[in-house]
């Protein structure tokens, strides 16, 4: 259905404004249920996004970092977008261009939820650097991303106590 044209468009395009379009009218979907939110998981758009976007517009990277914060309740769904990429993105500096606060913010709570569940410690361990200059970086920010930072770097020490 519609999942399948959005993941064939993702492929295929190199115009900013239609991926901006379909993350936009997915993040629409995800959010109007869990049910629906599901099924876009199982359509596998979310991992298109992350495989697909080349340097995406603060638009699209803000609904792409909200559909991937929605479909990761489930942990299937974490492993999924996991194994497609997300962890290595979201360690690379795209907090750092012109990004907004909001989207910095809900950001840094989908990587919280993804190392908040112990069993993501082994795909974390090769990107704590990354995670560590995010934490770094946003923590000059004031209110609920300085708190969330703090959060990350204790989190960030959680998963590499674990290597030892």
């Amino acid at each position: 259905g519609v999942l399948d044209i959005f993941n064939r468009t993702l492929k295929a395009s190199k115009n900013k404004e239609l991926e901006e379009l379909v993350a936009t009218i997915t993040v629409s979907i995800v959010q109007t249920s869990i049910p629906l939110a599901q099924k876009v998981a199982d359509g596998d758009t979310p991992e298109y996004l992350i495989t697909c976007l080349n340097n995406p517009t603060a638009q699209t990277l803000h609904c792409c970092v909200s559909i991937w914060f929605y479909v990761t309740d489930n942990y299937n769904n974490q492993k999924a977008l996991i194994n497609g990429g997300l962890l290595k993105f979201l360690s690379t500096p795209w907090y750092q261009n012109y990004i907004k606060d909001d989207t910095i913010r809900i950001g840094l709570s989908l990587v919280l939820k993804l190392i908040g569940n112990t069993k993501n410690y082994d795909s974390f361990r090769p990107f704590c650097d990354g995670f560590e200059e995010m934490a770094t970086f946003c923590e000059k920010k004031s209110g609920d991303i300085g708190k969330q930072c703090k959060s990350l770097k204790e989190d960030v020490a959680s998963v590499r106590k674990g290597m030892k």
